[in-house]
């Protein structure tokens, strides 16, 4: 686990490199004349070529942390004790019996619940008998509806309503900041490898693992890649995975010799349903 904020910056000059001729040898690929994907030449992988100038910015996990440590705080400042943690969640109550009980999933949300009946030894005065584990309990066996709190279940709606909304209003922006933590983690593991890992297969291997097909022609590896593309959310998270699915267009598939035609590129734009444009440098001469 990393324990601290953790920055990647990656910043990298565009490089105009010779690629060397790596495709010379490969003749283009009819899919009638490749039944499976090992029938086809291989292809070279570019390497040497840079990626053009750009920042991702990546939060760590400790910005996670803080956040829901964030969020424990505001309970234990609302009067709740530490949490319980069952499996997946955690379990917050509060000493005052018909107040909610928070319970937070890991998953980065969190559910208010009424408490359940508790059984504790009732507190008499000053008495010395409450520190004395067996005789404090002796009032139980008298009016046993002394050591019974079930204030969550007979509490009523309008009042436990209220008490549910005090905590959301006490903890709506640490738990917003920790939700958004999450989803930029996660992200940013899939910007960093999963992502990368799908085009490079669909490109050079000819296999889409999201549906097991093989792809033997460059006609239609450059269609998936250009459907996984189009298919992203049209909101930062999507805008962010398109951006990476733009470079490997540029740095690979446009300096190859099968790189996207301009009527390709315009199609796409006139179909997407997201605001971003599909911008792609031409096709290199040197080719």
């Amino acid at each position: 686990m990393i324990s601290a904020f953790w920055l990647i910056v990656v910043s990298i000059a565009l490089a105009q490199e010779d690629t060397g001729g790596i495709y010379d040898d490969v003749a283009p690929v009819d899919e009638e004349d490749a039944a499976r994907v090992g029938d086809e030449p291989d292809v070279e992988r570019i390497v040497g070529r840079e990626t053009p100038s750009m920042e991702v910015l990546i939060l760590g996990e400790r910005r996670a942390e803080v956040a829901r440590e964030e969020v424990e705080n505001q309970l234990a400042a609302a009067g709740y004790e530490d949490g319980v943690r069952r499996g997946d969640k955690v379990i917050y109550r509060h000493p005052v019996h018909w107040k909610p009980r928070v319970v937070i999933y890991d998953e980065g949300f969190m559910v208010l619940r009424r408490q359940p009946p508790r059984v504790r030894a009732p507190a008499i005065g000053n008495s010395p008998t409450n520190d004395i584990p067996i005789a404090k309990w002796w009032p139980c066996l008298i009016i046993p509806t002394l050591c019974v709190q079930a204030g969550g279940l007979v509490v009523s709606p309008a009042r436990f309503e209220r008490q549910k909304e005090m905590v959301v209003e006490a903890t709506e922006e640490p738990m917003r900041t920790w939700t958004d933590a999450i989803s930029d983690e996660s992200l940013a593991e899939r910007l960093g490898g999963e992502i990368p890992a799908l085009l490079q297969s669909i490109w050079y291997d000819g296999f889409d693992p999201r549906s097991g097909q093989a792809l033997p022609s460059f006609d239609a590896r450059r269609a998936a890649i250009l459907e996984f593309w189009m298919s992203r959310a049209d909101n930062r998270y999507g805008d962010a995975v398109r951006e990476v699915v733009e470079l490997f267009m540029a740095y690979e598939v446009q300096t190859s010799p099968y790189p996207y035609s301009e009527d390709e590129i315009r199609q796409a734009n006139e179909r997407r349903t997201c605001n971003r444009t599909l911008s792609l440098p031409p096709p290199e001469q040197t080719l």
